[in-house]
């Protein structure tokens, strides 16, 4: 059916961004948790660990992957990547569309041919733009507004089932939140979210681009870290905090996450924290 909506509609600059600006050195910094104001459109130039949390689901991102939010969204980027992004508006008539919603949220953008990083550098658009910077720059946010929905659209018939396995992950995502620190299995988690083991690790890597046993650690690593940050609990102690009972394991864990040891981590932390204080 024909969408009368989405033909009154037209999207008007909010502000541009250059993740290099910021740059992390650590797998699970944050480029902070947020509630997304605007319409966002997100270009993956490079990433290493990085991976993004979209209202609570962790998801890998690779080069050329491209994001698309909404307003009310909760996100929160994590790790190491470099990214583009463009915020803008849409009339209020966008919310009477329902197309829009069809958009998916990320996109495997395989051989840039959705769009690449030259088009993303030229969504930013300066203050003093001309008419025809104005007009050049609409035309490429309808055009990418444009191929998202085509995605989607081809996609569509999917999206229930998609929408059914997306919230038995998200029971297993919580049921590792709360109890990380206790024996975690990959059966516990399948029969937490209503599926077979098979079913469930199948669709937990469709989902979040890992393992479950894959996520188990790395947020038991997440926490361990924020434990050294917080406490002053020897490094074992906070090891059994964590989740962890082999601490050869949990140190070569936390070097290949954070390029430290737990102990050297530490000594980082309290190095910069007498810097501060001087």
């Amino acid at each position: 059916m024909r969408d009368f909506v989405l033909e009154r509609i037209f999207p008007v600059f909010i502000g541009y961004h250059d993740t290099s600006n910021r740059q992390h050195t650590f797998s699970d910094e944050t480029y902070g948790k947020r509630v997304v104001m605007h319409y966002e459109l997100e270009y993956i130039v490079s990433s290493r660990n990085g991976y993004i949390v979209t209202d609570n689901i962790p998801v890998p991102v690779e080069a050329q992957n491209i994001l698309f939010r909404y307003p009310g969204m909760e996100v929160e980027g994590i790790g190491i990547y470099h990214s583009l992004f463009v915020e803008f508006d849409l009339n209020q008539l966008a919310e009477e569309s329902d197309t829009l919603k069809k958009i998916p949220v990320i996109l495997k953008n395989e051989e840039n041919r959705i769009g690449d990083r030259k088009l993303f550098e030229q969504l930013f658009l300066p203050s003093n733009a001309s008419n025809v910077q104005l007009l050049l720059w609409r035309s490429d946010i309808m055009r990418m507004l444009s191929y998202l929905l085509r995605e989607g659209e081809q996609k569509d018939g999917k999206k229930e089932k998609e929408n059914m396995q997306l919230q038995k992950i998200r029971k297993a995502l919580s049921f590792v939140q709360e109890h990380f620190s206790e024996d975690i299995t990959v059966e516990k988690l399948a029969e937490r979210s209503g599926y077979s083991t098979f079913h469930f690790c199948r669709s937990f890597k469709i989902v979040t681009q890992l393992t479950p046993m894959q996520y188990v650690v790395q947020y038991r690593a997440q926490k361990a870290r924020e434990y050294l940050a917080v406490t002053d609990e020897k490094t074992e102690i906070v090891m059994e905090m964590a989740g962890f009972h082999n601490y050869g394991y949990f140190w070569k864990v936390f070097k290949t996450l954070y390029g430290v040891s737990p102990r050297e981590y530490r000594t980082l932390l309290s190095n910069e924290k007498r810097n501060n204080d001087m």
